[in-house]
């Protein structure tokens, strides 16, 4: 990705009498089949053949291999939860009960264990209820244990199994963010018991990515919002945007209320050629969803990640192409932007579209083609329209090694 600069003048946002920092008080929700109203990433436990502390009691397991895992949860001197996997019908049938040691006491047969069920084509154990410790008092904590394929990186093989810890519950409310209220939603998106952590770097793992506030810009009573840049999902922040303005944000561990105000921040403009476009910027400030309609849009000076982006383009035969991707889990680092003072900054990617087929080799379903395109290592397309239709589905022919076509297959969009 090419990024060039660009003259402009900045704009001050100040924090204004019109909008004070007062908490937003918020409730508790639990859905216990659910959870949150948007995917979260979860804690992945730490596992091994032998308890990573101290244990007081065990329960005598069934298993001759019982899987011992951990969690950090909370705050405090001792934020190590132990977990211990068990085959209830005997070694080598499946882990299928769970003991959780939930009050944190190293006694593992004070804690009724919680029996595996099936959910959408996955073990899960459900519910789990911990005591974790939050600023000196112990909160109630209610989560799942979801087991998940482990796939090797390159070669896209299940080599085992992860277990991931998610948070059930979550805390909603509506809150003011300068002359308009919205329904709010605050999540724990690293299942680590807090409600507070900040976003300081992309992590696909998500303990770096900072929990969620989910904010109904649209009132529709989801939370979704734009492609690609997903505006209604916001990464909690030193600051965030809401609806392209910029605030201070801050939130009890706990989860029950959080403080935002306009930020008082410098903000300089990002140029394009492209008459619409809109950004997903990544720095320890937080990342932020900017758009623009007319060309310009804006945001504080630094040098920022682009996580995703999303354009509108006419060519020269005044056809609209709309192109948006992302730049997360590449073969290379997101691209970067560098917006400057005074000169702001400016946004153009790099051209032309690469087209890449991978093909995989399984001994039951044979060859399998997947197509995708790319501007860089890092940039992936995923939305390609012209005119707001699909273009053609791509063709792929086969040739045998005197050069004659042997097959021709067509990609099917979805």
């Amino acid at each position: 990705m090419r990024w060039l600069r660009a003259l402009g003048m900045g704009l001050w946002l100040m924090a204004g009498s019109a909008f004070a920092a007062e908490p937003v008080s918020l409730s508790y929700q639990f859905s216990p089949l659910h959870g949150p109203p948007v995917y979260v990433q979860g804690q992945k436990l730490k596992t091994g053949a032998a308890p990573a502390e101290t244990l007081v009691k065990e329960p005598k397991y069934s298993s001759e291999n019982p899987l011992y895992g951990i969690a950090t949860l909370g705050t405090g001197d001792d934020t190590t939860f132990t977990f211990v996997l068990d085959e209830s019908e005997g070694t080598g049938k499946g882990y299928d009960l769970l003991y959780v040691d939930s009050n944190n006491n190293e006694d593992l047969t004070d804690d009724p264990p919680v029996r595996a069920t099936q959910r959408q084509g996955r073990q899960v154990f459900s519910p789990i209820r911990l005591l974790v410790p939050v600023n000196g008092q112990k909160t109630l904590y209610q989560a799942e244990l979801v087991a998940s394929p482990h796939y090797e990186s390159k070669q896209r093989q299940v080599t085992g199994t992860d277990y991931y810890l998610k948070g059930l519950g979550y805390f909603v409310g509506s809150a003011r963010f300068g002359d308009k209220t919205y329904s709010v939603a605050l999540v724990d998106y690293n299942a680590n018991g807090l409600f507070n952590d900040l976003f300081t770097v992309f992590d696909p793992e998500g303990d770096k990515t900072g929990d969620m506030l989910l904010v109904d810009l649209d009132g529709d009573g989801e939370f979704a919002g734009k492609y690609p840049t997903l505006d209604e999902t916001i990464h909690c922040g030193k600051r965030i945007v809401v609806d392209n303005q910029f605030y201070d944000f801050a939130a009890r561990p706990d989860g029950v209320s959080f403080s935002v105000a306009p930020s008082q921040v410098n903000l300089r403009p990002i140029k394009s050629e492209y008459s619409r476009f809109s950004l997903t910027l990544a720095s320890a400030e937080g990342q932020w969803p900017i758009e623009a309609e007319t060309g310009e849009a804006k945001a504080p000076p630094g040098t920022y990640q682009v996580t995703t982006w999303s354009l509108d383009l006419k060519d020269a035969k005044r056809r609209t192409w709309h192109m948006a991707g992302h730049t997360c889990g590449g073969d290379a680092p997101p691209p970067q932007l560098t917006v400057s003072e005074p000169d702001g900054g400016f946004f153009k990617l790099r051209a032309p579209l690469l087209a890449k087929v991978r093909a995989e080799r399984s001994p039951e379903e044979g060859y399998k083609f997947q197509f995708e395109i790319r501007l860089s290592a890092a940039e992936h397309v995923t939305d390609l329209k012209v005119n707001d239709a699909k273009p053609p589905e791509p063709l792929l022919r086969i040739l045998d090694e005197k050069g004659r076509q042997v097959e021709k297959l067509k990609f099917h969009y979805g």
